[in-house]
């Protein structure tokens, strides 16, 4: 499971975007939307650095909702790849985060009356 500490370094940035966002184990009123995210937080084990700092390799999946038959791609997509670039750092007294590799989009699926595009984000935290 996902720290605080974490989560309160992404999700502002992701409920920044301009979508409504679906957040995990609640129920999402999507009446009247064309598109929104919901992002997903997978950590891997901790590994001990020489250095005394634990490295966590994690992933944060986005995934864009686009309603069936509404056009191209959501621009959401690009926006997102934008804001989390290879090497972005973020940090708080708690942890800090460094994306380590560029973001990658994956195939459209398609899902009772919408669409959604997944866009990972692999990063590693340093406690």
């Amino acid at each position: 499971m996902t720290t605080p500490a974490i989560r309160d370094l992404i999700d502002p940035i992701i409920e920044g975007l301009g979508a409504s966002v679906q957040g995990e184990n609640y129920n999402f009123e999507v009446d009247g939307l064309t598109e929104y995210l919901r992002a997903d937080y997978l950590e891997s084990r901790s590994e001990e650095r020489t250095y005394g700092s634990d490295r966590i390799p994690s992933i944060l999946q986005v995934r864009v909702y686009v309603k069936n038959d509404t056009g191209a791609r959501s621009a959401l997509i690009q926006l997102i790849l934008d804001t989390f670039p290879k090497n972005k750092t973020l940090t708080s007294a708690d942890a800090s985060i460094r994306v380590d590799r560029a973001p990658t989009v994956g195939p459209s699926i398609s899902d009772n009356g919408w669409y959604f595009v997944p866009v990972t984000i692999p990063y590693e935290v340093f406690r």
